[in-house]
C-alpha cells in the first residue's frame, strides 16, 4: 500500500496521529524541506511523536518517511476521486480517446509504485546469483511464463546458460545437474500447488532461488 493511501486511512489514526496525516497531506513539500525538528514545531508536537508516527506507518523512521513522500510527491497533488481503479479503470460509455488516456495513466501508475517497492539490496543480491551461476533454470507459471520466456532469450542473447520449459508439467523433469546452478522463479500470486512444489525439489537440491513475485504481503 502507498504511503498516502495510509495516510488518508480513516479511524486509523489517534487524534494527534491524525492531525500529524492532515499536515504531511495538505504541505507535503515542508517534509521533504524541513528537518523533524522544524516539523514537529510546526505540528505543535514532540520530535519523538513524529518519529513514532512514522513508525506506526511502517516505515523506519522520519529519512525513510521523508524519502517515501518525496517519491510519492505527485499523489499527494491528486484528486483522490482521480485515482485508478485497477480492477475496473474504465467506466461504461466511455470514450476511445478516455480509454486510452485511462491506460496511459494505468500504466504510469503502476511503474510509480513498482519504483517505490524496489528492493535494491535484493535486486544486486539476485544479479550476484546469476552472474555466478555455471546454469540458471527459469520457472513460471500462466501468465508469467510470457515474462520468463522473454528474460530467458535475454539471458542467452548475452552468452548466458539458460533453461526453460514451458509446459507445465514438465519443468523439472530434467534433473539439474550443475553444481553451480540458481532458478528464477517468476509467479503473481506465489500461492499455487505448482510453484510450492519446484520450490521445495529446488530446495532439495540445494540451488539458490530468487523469487520475483507482485509484493511482499503475498504469501
Amino acid at each position: 500500500m502507498r504511503l498516502i493511501d495510509k495516510l488518508r486511512r480513516e479511524n486509523f489514526f489517534n487524534s494527534t496521529e491524525q492531525k500529524i496525516a492532515d499536515f504531511v497531506l495538505s504541505y507535503p513539500q515542508d517534509v521533504i524541506r524541513y528537518s523533524v525538528q522544524e516539523l514537529a514545531k510546526m505540528m505543535f508536537v514532540s520530535p519523538s511523536t513524529l518519529v513514532r508516527f512514522t513508525q506506526h506507518l511502517g516505515v523506519s523512521g522520519f529519512s525513510e518517511f521523508r524519502l517515501l513522500v518525496s517519491g510519492e510527491s505527485e499523489y499527494f497533488y491528486q484528486d483522490p476521486q482521480d485515482v485508478i481503479s485497477t480492477d475496473l479503470p474504465v467506466k461504461q460509455q466511455a470514450s476511445i480517446e478516455s480509454i486510452a488516456q485511462i491506460m496511459m495513466n494505468l500504466h504510469k501508475e503502476t511503474l510509480m509504485e513498482s519504483f517505490l517497492a524496489l528492493d535494491y539490496a535484493a535486486i544486486k543480491e539476485a544479479g550476484i546469483k546469476i552472474e555466478e551461476a555455471e546454469s540458471i533454470h527459469i520457472f513460471g507459471k500462466g501468465e508469467s511464463l510470457l515474462l520468463a520466456q522473454e528474460f530467458h532469450q535475454n539471458l542467452l542473447r548475452i552468452g548466458k546458460n539458460s533453461h526453460f520449459e514451458v509446459l507445465q508439467g514438465f519443468q523439472l523433469v530434467k534433473p539439474i545437474v550443475s553444481n553451480k546452478a540458481a532458478a528464477l522463479l517468476i509467479s503473481h500470486f506465489g500461492n499455487s500447488k505448482e510453484i510450492h512444489l519446484i520450490i521445495e525439489e529446488l530446495h532439495q537440491q540445494h540451488i539458490p532461488v530468487i523469487y520475483l513475485t507482485s509484493n511482499d504481503k503475498n504469501s
